[in-house]
C-alpha cells in the first residue's frame, strides 16, 4: 500500500474545520458553493478526513492548509458543475475509442483508471471534453468506493510524441493536488518510451514530493508488485482478456 504518514483529524479538529467552512462560505458575496458539497463537508467524517490527511503531506499549518483546500475545492466543484456531469454528457467519440477507462483493481483493491496513451491525439480531442471525462471517472470512483482512491495507469506501450499531451498532465497535477483530497494510491507509468525521459523529469519537477513518491515506472514484470495477475490485461502480461467497451455506471443516465 502507498505509505501513509499523516493522521486522521480528531473530533475537535473536524468540528473546527466545519465551523470555519460555514463562516467562510457565509462571507462569500456570491453563491459559489453547491449545497450538496456543503452538506457533505458538514456530515461526512471520512470526506473531511480525506482533506485533512491530504494536507498532512503539505508543509505548513495542517489545519490552515485543510481549510484553504476545502474552500478552494468547493468553489472549483461549483464552477465545473461536477455534480451534474453524467455519462450522457461525455463526448461519444471518447467513450468509443477507449483512451481513458476504469477497469479492474490494484493490489490494495483500488480501482484502476487507465490512459491508453497511444489512442490519444491532442489535435483530435477537445481538452474540455477530456477534462470532463476525467472528472466523471474521479466522481464515479468516489461514489462506488468508500475511500474514493484510485490508481492511475499511464499505459505508454506503442506511444510516441504525437500522443504526449502536457496540457492534460498539468490538468491532472492541478486537480489531484488542489481539488481531490487523498485520491491517489499510485500513478503507474507502464512501458514509458525512453524518448519521454526528459519530459518526465520536467513533470516530476512540478509535483510535491509526496505526489512524486507515488509515481512508479513499471514494465510488464515489475507491474506485478501493484496489480495482481488476474487483474492484469493480457497485453500487460496478465490473464484478463477483456476487450474495451464503455461500461455505464449503475443508475447513471
Amino acid at each position: 500500500m502507498a505509505e501513509i504518514k499523516e493522521r486522521p483529524p480528531t473530533n475537535k479538529e473536524m468540528t473546527e474545520l466545519r465551523e470555519r467552512t460555514k463562516i467562510l462560505v457565509a462571507e462569500m458575496e456570491e453563491d459559489l458553493v453547491d449545497a450538496r458539497d456543503m452538506e457533505r463537508i458538514l456530515t461526512d467524517d471520512k470526506y473531511i478526513g480525506r482533506f485533512f490527511r491530504h494536507c498532512g503531506e503539505v508543509p505548513g499549518d495542517q489545519m490552515k492548509n485543510t481549510e484553504k483546500m476545502i474552500i478552494r475545492a468547493l468553489k472549483w466543484r461549483k464552477k465545473e458543475g461536477v455534480w451534474d456531469i453524467k455519462s450522457s454528457n461525455l463526448e461519444p467519440s471518447l467513450k468509443t475509442k477507449g483512451s481513458l477507462y476504469l477497469h479492474n483493481r490494484d493490489v490494495d483493491g483500488k480501482q484502476l483508471l487507465v490512459s491508453d496513451v497511444k489512442k490519444h491525439f491532442k489535435a483530435d480531442t477537445s481538452m474540455d471534453d477530456l477534462k470532463k471525462m476525467f472528472i466523471y471517472f474521479f466522481e464515479r470512483v468516489d461514489r462506488e468506493d468508500h475511500d474514493g482512491m484510485v490508481t492511475y495507469v499511464m499505459d505508454c506501450a506503442g506511444s510516441g510524441y504525437k500522443n504526449l499531451d502536457l496540457e492534460i498532465v498539468m490538468f491532472l497535477n492541478k486537480v489531484l493536488s488542489a481539488y481531490y483530497p487523498y485520491i491517489v494510491n499510485y500513478i503507474l507509468v507502464l512501458d514509458m518510451p525512453w524518448l519521454f525521459g526528459a519530459t518526465w523529469n520536467i513533470i516530476k519537477g512540478w509535483l510535491p514530493s509526496a505526489a512524486a513518491n507515488k509515481i512508479k515506472f513499471v514494465n510488464k514484470k515489475t507491474i506485478d508488485e501493484f496489480i495482481p495477475q488476474d487483474q492484469k490485461f493480457v497485453a500487460w502480461g496478465g490473464k484478463d482478456d477483456w476487450v474495451y467497451e464503455f461500461v455505464e455506471e449503475k443508475q447513471q443516465q
